[in-house]
């Protein structure tokens, strides 16, 4: 039963890594159009604010300013890396947390992925990301920080996820943590799921849950190919 379960969550991993691919052009695209409209119109908008504030109309002024600093172009909506489907991912989760007012923060500029397969990239960040939103829908002060660094003397990625989590999870027997979600039976395969990538790249993946500041932290070591 857990191995059709399994092929399964590969086949969704498979079908998702394939739209994602999809995707990363037409998010490249916008970005870069939303820089440019901004790059392009800089002269206008400071002259506006300009005028605004020699009018001592300085509501206006702080309003326009407010929504200068929120433009999608400023903020980026996306979060670009060296993979297509890893790039779509994140941007997509970066989306989620500012819907339901995730604090996130993803340090990713060093990260190395380019030749993992949209799959393996699928399986372990959409798995872990899931878990965190998860985790911080029950937060009184929910946020998510990923840091990717490139170890160049192991030639390993080192993934640090750290997200905000009230309830202390329940160990499980094999030095793990048991889902809190409703559907375990399901949801479990994920955390499984994470394990199997990183096994596959010999890496190694450690979770703990810190009780006093109410966060749980994945970390997970990984090569840049398969050994």
């Amino acid at each position: 039963m857990q191995q059709k379960k399994l092929k399964y969550l590969n086949t969704l991993n498979e079908l998702q890594a394939r739209k994602d691919a999809e995707n990363y052009n037409q998010l490249i695209t916008q970005l870069d159009n939303d820089q440019k409209i901004l790059i392009h119109d800089f002269k206008n908008h400071f002259t506006t604010m300009k005028t605004l504030i020699s009018e001592e109309s300085y509501e206006e002024a702080l309003k326009y300013a407010d929504d200068m600093i929120t433009s999608p172009a400023i903020t980026a909506n996306g979060v670009l890396t060296d993979n297509p489907t890893l790039t779509v991912i994140l941007s997509r989760y970066l989306a989620i947390c500012r819907k339901k007012s995730i604090s996130a923060a993803f340090n990713v500029k060093n990260a190395r992925f380019s030749i993992y397969t949209p799959g393996d990239i699928t399986s372990l960040f959409g798995n872990l990301l899931d878990n965190s939103v998860e985790a911080c829908l029950n937060s009184s002060d929910p946020y998510i920080d990923l840091e990717i660094g490139w170890n160049e003397e192991k030639l390993s990625n080192v993934i640090v996820l750290s997200n905000s989590c009230e309830t202390a999870p329940i160990p499980g027997k094999n030095g793990d943590f048991i889902t809190q979600k409703k559907d375990a039976a399901s949801h479990g395969i994920g955390i499984k799921s994470v394990k199997r990538t990183v096994l596959k790249y010999h890496g190694l993946l450690y979770q703990y849950f810190d009780k006093e500041n109410h966060s749980f932290t994945t970390i997970i070591t990984i090569g840049k190919d398969e050994l």
